[in-house]
């Protein structure tokens, strides 16, 4: 922990688990559990193993998963010196595994109706770092976000119209 309570709230860092973490960057999804198995302490294992489930749409796998991860964090938080109000700033690679636990545990709680749960969880990331859900949802669920383009909405398409501008050609796609 770092931080000096005159100068506001402390700002806490977290261990680093490097192994877990270049384990999760190289494993493929169905080698998350293993490493889970192998590392059951880790926060960010966990989450990765509910992110895996919510992809997937095992809604209750997702929130048990992410329940897990939180706990986890819990500990990891508590064992660090923690107190309600300091800051846990996603910007510190080894923070990363408890804002992602909950995260996913916000989302799971949100996804089978628990939405006091999904609030409480919203207010604590917020509190400990505004930035860190859009972080998070930039980097792990930008797949969710894309827009699927199907051979019907390609054929729908207004077919491009050319606008000649003096020597320019440009081509406009589209309906005004």
């Amino acid at each position: 922990m770092t931080g000096d309570d005159s100068l506001g709230p402390a700002e806490i860092e977290l261990p680093d688990a490097p192994t877990v973490r270049e384990a999760l960057a190289s494993a493929n999804r169905d080698e998350v559990a293993d490493l889970v198995l192998r590392h059951p302490e880790s926060p960010l294992a966990w989450a990765e193993l509910s992110d895996i489930a919510h992809a997937d749409g095992r809604v209750l796998d997702a929130y048990a998963y992410a329940l897990v991860a939180h706990a986890r964090a819990g500990d990891a938080l508590q064992d660090a010196g923690w107190q309600p109000g300091d800051a846990v700033p996603w910007r510190l690679r080894s923070n990363r595994g408890v804002l992602r636990a909950a995260y996913a545990l916000r989302r799971s709680a949100s996804a089978i109706g628990a939405h006091d749960e999904a609030d409480r969880l919203g207010d604590f990331l917020q509190s400990v770092d505004p930035t860190a859900v859009g972080r998070i949802e930039v980097k792990y669920t930008t797949t969710q976000l894309l827009p699927v383009i199907t051979p019907e909405m390609i054929a729908a398409a207004t077919p491009p119209t050319e606008v000649s501008t003096g020597s320019t050609t440009m081509v406009i796609r589209g309906e005004d």
